[in-house]
């Protein structure tokens, strides 16, 4: 049972690795009809939000789910279904939303003196609910419910906070990656991580070259479903912990530059730089 698995693990990675290369051009043509194309920070003008296409390798992938799923089809679906809910918002946002507003502040700033609401306050509205939602689910108490809550909106935020060079923020999702990589084996079922890390690795070839952007659509879309697998398989140690560090980031980031903070520390400067080209 356990070789049927890994083979057809294997197999569904391989198969999704080179359905995604053959959709790659189909996408970006997409993009650049829809007007989704932004200048980066060296201001070349790329297209934007090609992260829209990981919550449809999730749908795609549900006959592979209901193969190997072992009774966590409802887990599935459910992250299947939020994350479409998280990068229809980002998209809204890529796609119509201004750029001069930026963090929280910013945006509740602006409505409380013009009264418009911008996609950015939509966007933090709608994550708001969806934490609140997700995170009541699997609380087993109004205290671990905030948590969740928190830990679920703060982690939404701060990998799209990354997502300001070429790799960062799918560096940052990696990261994650490896701190939840205990809880994978066994644990969390392969089904629910495998196409995310697989759909993660082609946009990063694509993303560290600066040849497309995530968009909020996708770093949003990444950032929900880290949160989401903490919430459901992470330890209340893991939970408190990584609240706090998000916590820290956040506050942070609302009065100073992310990025100038990567380039003052060496060790966060050379994981910042790895892969990416020089300008």
């Amino acid at each position: 049972m356990v070789d049927t698995i890994l083979m057809s693990s294997l197999l569904m990675a391989v198969g999704l690795w080179w359905l995604l290369s053959a959709l790659y051009r189909p996408l970006i043509s997409f993009l650049e009809k829809k007007g989704m194309v932004a200048s980066n920070y060296e201001g070349a003008m790329i297209p934007l939000g090609v992260g829209v296409v990981i919550p449809f390798v999730y749908l795609l992938c549900i006959p592979w789910m209901i193969l190997i799923g072992h009774g966590s089809a409802s887990l599935y679906l459910l992250q299947t279904l939020f994350m479409f809910v998280i990068a229809y918002v980002g998209w809204r946002d890529d796609r119509f939303g201004g750029k001069q507003t930026k963090g929280i502040r910013g945006h509740l700033s602006l409505w409380w003196k013009t009264g418009e609401r911008s996609t950015g306050l939509w966007k933090a509205a709608v994550g708001s609910w969806v934490a609140l939602f997700v995170g009541g689910l699997y609380a087993r108490g109004w205290w671990e419910w905030l948590l969740h809550a928190g830990l679920i909106a703060l982690l939404i935020n701060q990998i799209n906070l990354l997502d300001l060079r070429p790799g960062r923020a799918l560096k940052g999702f990696f990261i994650y990656a490896l701190v939840l990589l205990p809880y994978s084996f066994g644990v969390m079922p392969l089904h629910l991580w495998l196409p995310l890390l697989v759909t993660a690795g082609f946009l990063f070839q694509k993303d560290i070259r600066a040849q497309a952007m995530l968009g909020d659509t996708g770093s949003n879309t990444l950032g929900f479903t880290l949160a989401m697998w903490i919430v459901v398989y992470g330890s209340l140690g893991l939970k408190l912990i990584l609240f706090s560090i998000s916590l820290l980031i956040q506050l942070y980031a609302e009065k100073k530059s992310i990025s100038a903070l990567i380039q003052r520390n060496a060790i966060l400067s050379w994981i910042d730089g790895l892969g990416r080209r020089e300008t």
